[in-house]
């Protein structure tokens, strides 16, 4: 199979959502990995985050057996400079909504890698939250070109209606399940 045939592939799976068990009330849909170049230390991994739960959650840890670790970053703009700083206390994610992890807004640091993130392969994710409940992923890697087409994120724009005082500096978070 062509390399260029297993990127689409992978770049359509992204867009089918990695559903919880019946009855769970949190999913994770569209995650991927953005490829690496030769040399890099560091990588970006994208998602969507549902909660239908009735109570927020917080998104406390990520690991992934590619970096030495995994932090939850966000890009913000201060007088006209783009920043990247990483979410001390995690993400809130409140009841009833959805987080969009996307390039240029929240996203998955993968710092430390201990090998290039090849377009066509795969890696794994844990998440772990606030209510002692985790979610694995298998996150697809997609070719830089692939994810600056627009098709994984359609114009989603998070609800910033129910934000916490606490979380006031960095925006509205939704989704979650329990194991």
């Amino acid at each position: 199979m062509s390399k260029r045939l297993l990127s689409c592939s992978l770049a359509l799976l992204c867009l089918l959502p990695f559903t919880a068990p019946a009855g769970a009330e949190f999913s994770i849909e569209r995650a991927y990995a953005r490829e690496t170049p030769p040399g890099s230390s560091a990588g970006a991994a994208f998602m969507v985050l549902n909660n239908r739960a009735q109570e927020s959650v917080t998104l406390l840890e990520i690991r992934s057996p590619v970096a030495h670790r995994a932090e939850i970053h966000q890009h913000t703009e201060a007088g006209g400079v783009m920043q990247m700083r990483r979410m001390s206390g995690g993400l809130e994610i409140p009841a009833g909504g959805q987080v969009v992890l996307q390039p240029g807004g929240y996203h998955v640091m993968l710092m430390g890698l201990k090998r290039r993130l090849q377009a066509g392969e795969t890696l794994q994710m844990k998440l772990s939250f606030s209510d002692g409940s985790h979610q694995r992923l298998t996150v697809p890697v997609l070719a830089m070109e692939e994810t600056l087409k627009g098709a994984l994120h359609p114009g989603q724009h998070a609800d910033h209606s129910k934000r916490s005082k606490a979380h006031d500096d960095h925006g509205d978070h939704r989704g979650h399940e329990k194991h």
